[in-house]
């Protein structure tokens, strides 16, 4: 009886060793991401007063301003402002990355008002 059962332990380890492994997947080669072109750091107060006077020479200068991104998956920043003499930031526009600098989005109506 001990001769069986050590015979049957034997076939089992010997079972265990003897089965294939399976040989991994082939891993498809993860396609190179795209580098990203330069980006324009986020506007400060200063670069959007600035880009502002460019765009609308005539206005009153930008005495204070806060721009917050337009969110994932749009281009650009919303911008709340207030020209010279005004008592709160009240003037919200829309600031678009152009290659190398901050333009505003709708300078005409931007401008205008």
């Amino acid at each position: 009886m001990k001769k069986l059962i050590a015979c049957i332990a034997l076939a089992t380890l010997a079972a265990c060793g003897s089965e294939q492994q399976p040989e991994p997947a082939p891993t498809q080669a993860a396609a190179p991401e795209p580098e990203p072109g330069p980006s324009l750091p986020p506007p400060s107060q200063e670069v959007f007063a600035a880009t502002y006077a460019a765009a609308c020479p005539k206005a009153e200068k930008v005495v204070e301003s806060m721009c917050k991104s337009a969110g994932m998956g749009h281009d650009g920043f919303i911008c709340e402002y207030r020209l010279g003499s005004e008592n709160a930031p009240r003037r919200t526009t829309k600031i678009v990355p152009n290659e190398v600098e901050w333009k505003l989005a709708d300078p005409d109506t931007d401008c205008a008002a």
